[in-house]
């Protein structure tokens, strides 16, 4: 046998001597455990058994006294029964002598009640019982018997001494009292930490008894057949006199096994800690030899682990340079293989393009089917077109849906159209999703180096350019870029950094554009339009409202022009003018905004105006978009007291159908037919057929860009009801404008 055998049987042996010493020390300790906790469980039986009697002969002393002094008060109330003033007296009586009862009762010898506390919760089979248990005893010489009884309340069962009292008389009745029973839970409740429980039990036989009290707290009355373990665990003592309940106590198991694991998990630590001195004392004795066993083991360690960390560089320069998803090169990838190229372009003769192309409507694709089929849609186009890549061109992801191809060298631009092309043509093939089947295509952005960009930044941004130029010329097509493109996008920033600085300056206003009711000729309205006060000079909406609505600031500028309508009407209400309705516009982005008809109407209630001074236009496009979306906005606003006009109607889609379910009140023919009405015999008809129309759903008409007297006098014919365009007045600032209807009310044309 080798030495370090030896010294590991030995090891072994102490720490068995040991653990067994400790195990003999921990039974030993076990044992005395449970005969001090037997002590005083018993003790607590006692104690409690001790307290309750006294508390009985206490109260069957004063129930006695009772029954003796007011004999002659229970007879005349037996007497009679239905004297209420007798019955108010005793039951102060009864609350004298027992300021805590809970109910009394005074009944014949048959249990039948004669007098019952308005306020008692004892019911007839309770009384009976108490008159049957009662007329057994009456035979012995007892002047009350003591009967426990355990009464539902909400939250469990109350317990409570019914204490039963013959009165003196020649026709024997009975008097009883429940007294509040408070004590009984104390001494219970004093003991559950101590682990074990005090029980109030009555047995119908050796093994079946009935619980009244569980962990010191009654919560239910239950009859169960103990095992015979529990049964020899319960610990009894005589029953209280008179009555069927017994006091025992009975273990809790749980917390004698916890307290026994304790003891036993005391003397493991203790084998434990020894055994830990005891084995590093051998490892102290092994060192040596050990030392010379770790040199072997960390020479081959070493070796592994630089073979692992040459695996986890590779995993890393993958995960750098790589996306996770396709398995194509990334970002960083493109810009260093891109950089490379332009870098010996010039002095290898080559001319590097970057076509830049994302997948149409690729947001619908994740929104509808769900991101799993996106990715699988991803992983598709991949494999499509990285078989068409040339093996000197690098295909990479850029982003999301963005993918780039950079060709190392191209001759000329119909090189790269025709691959393009195929890109096109090979992605229009439809794509399986799982079960799902869909065609999937792609908008296509080239740049060609020098003339769109010397480095890789521009002629990545410059080929995104192309790329959205394609798309907002109708997706699934390629564009090459064009420096008109960069400087359309740099216009945009310029315009967006303008228009950012013109809101903090306050530059937009409304402008008011009378309309006249064509009857009477007076001006009724009109409709508020947004002009931008910029330092050239007053732009209309057409220069910047795309930019406000693409950029989403066309809320808070809305909102600020509103609320300068609302002033300027306030204003005009003041002086003493009526400005009639005031047209507000609403346009797609606005009036598609989910809060916009809740912001509307607490917009006006702020500014103390009315709904009914402002009429909401909504383009007929715009309405045609989502149409259960417009029906609930426009009855929202109809509702709050909003007039309703459906501006430029004659270039949309809608349908009778669909106007007549939409609660509108105007109808505003566009000004496309008033423009050549007074030459146009088919603007006529239609502009005619609009009117009819109209009317037929009793809806307002107003004629929008009227700008001569002919175009108003066939218009008056038509039975147009007003008129707007330059004809009856420019739109104006709001100072002007209000100056404009008091001449107008003043002359009276």
């Amino acid at each position: 046998m080798s030495q370090l055998s030896k010294q590991i049987l030995t090891i072994l042996l102490v720490a068995l001597i040991a653990g067994l010493a400790l195990f003999v020390d921990s039974q030993s300790r076990t044992r005395e455990f449970l005969d001090r906790f037997d002590t005083e469980m018993r003790g607590a039986v006692s104690a409690v058994q001790l307290e309750l009697q006294d508390r009985i002969e206490r109260t069957h002393a004063l129930a006695q006294l009772f029954a003796q002094e007011q004999s002659s008060l229970m007879q005349h109330l037996y007497s009679n029964r239905d004297d209420q003033y007798i019955a108010l007296d005793f039951e102060q009586k009864v609350w004298v002598y027992f300021p805590d009862y809970l109910a009394y009762s005074l009944t014949d010898p048959d249990g039948v009640p004669v007098l019952i506390d308005a306020a008692t919760r004892v019911g007839k089979s309770c009384r009976r019982d108490l008159a049957n248990f009662a007329g057994k005893v009456f035979d012995i010489p007892h002047a009350y018997t003591p009967y426990i009884h355990f009464n539902h309340v909400p939250d469990g069962f109350s317990r409570h001494f019914d204490i039963m009292v013959p009165w003196v008389a020649e026709d024997t009745g009975i008097f009883f009292v429940s007294i509040r029973d408070t004590f009984l839970q104390r001494p219970m409740r004093r003991f559950q930490q101590a682990g074990f429980q005090l029980m109030l039990l009555k047995a119908s036989d050796s093994r079946v008894v009935e619980l009244a009290a569980g962990d010191g707290i009654v919560r239910k009355s239950v009859k169960r057949r103990l095992t015979e373990e529990q049964y020899q665990l319960i610990k009894y003592t005589d029953h209280v006199e008179g009555t069927l309940w017994n006091v025992a106590a009975m273990p809790e198991q749980q917390y004698l096994v916890e307290k026994v694991r304790s003891l036993r998990m005391q003397a493991l630590n203790l084998w434990l800690l020894l055994l830990v001195i005891i084995v590093a004392l051998a490892v102290l004795w092994r060192r040596e030899a050990s030392r010379r066993s770790e040199l072997v083991v960390l020479n081959t360690t070493l070796g592994e682990e630089v073979e692992t960390r040459k695996q986890t560089e590779s995993e890393l320069r993958k995960l750098t340079n790589y996306d996770p998803l396709t398995t194509l090169p990334n970002r960083k990838s493109i810009n260093e293989f891109l950089g490379r190229l332009l870098a010996m372009a010039d002095e290898e003769g080559h001319r590097p393009a970057v076509l830049f192309f994302d997948i149409d409507r690729f947001q619908e694709f994740n929104d509808t089917l769900g991101h799993g089929y996106g990715d699988v849609m991803l992983k598709e186009v991949t494999e499509r077109i990285k078989t068409m890549v040339r093996p000197q061109d690098l295909f990479a992801r850029w982003s999301g849906d963005e993918f780039v191809i950079v060709m190392q060298s191209v001759r000329n631009e119909n090189e790269v159209a025709h691959f393009a092309n195929e890109l096109l043509q090979a992605m229009r093939k439809p794509i399986q999703l799982h079960r799902q089947v869909v065609t999937a295509t792609i908008s296509i952005g080239i740049s060609i180096y020098p003339e769109a960009g010397v480095d890789s930044e521009v002629l990545l941004k410059n080929a995104d350019l192309a790329m959205y130029r394609a798309k907002n010329e109708g997706r699934d097509r390629f564009r090459f870029f064009l420096q008109e493109m960069d400087d359309i996008a740099n216009e945009r920033i310029q315009l967006e950094t303008e228009i950012r600085a013109a809101i903090k300056r306050d530059e937009f206003e409304p402008y008011f554009q009378p309309r006249m009711d064509v009857k009477s000729g007076r001006i009724i309205g009109s409709e508020a339009l947004l002009r931008w006060r910029h330092p050239d000079g007053v732009l209309a909406p057409g220069a910047f409202l795309p930019t406000l609505e693409e950029t989403g600031m066309i809320e808070a500028v809305g909102n600020a022009m509103r609320k300068k309508v609302f002033q300027h009407h306030i204003e005009w209400t003041k002086q003493g003018v009526k400005p009639g309705i005031i047209s507000l516009n609403l346009g797609g982005k606005e009036f598609f905004r989910q809060d916009i008809v809740g912001q509307l109407g607490e917009a006006v209630s702020l500014s103390g105006l009315q709904a009914c001074n402002f009429e909401i236009e909504i383009t007929e496009s715009h309405l045609m978009e989502n149409t259960a979306d417009s029906l609930g906005k426009l009855h929202a606003l109809k509702s709050m007291g909003f007039s309703i006009a459906i501006d430029d109607f004659g270039t949309g889609y809608s349908s009778l159908a669909y106007l007549r379910r939409f609660p509108v009140n105007v109808l505003k023919i566009d000004r496309s037919f008033i423009h050549e009405c007074v030459v146009s015999p088919e603007d006529q008809e239609i502009i005619r057929a609009i009117i009819t129309l109209a009317h037929s759903l009793d809806l307002h008409v107003v004629a929008e860009g009227v700008e001569t007297l002919a175009q108003m006098e066939i218009l008056r014919g038509m039975g147009c009801d007003e008129l707007q365009g330059y004809f009856i007045a420019r739109p104006m600032a709001a100072e002007k404008f209000i100056a404009f209807v008091i001449d107008k009310e003043r002359t009276g044309h």
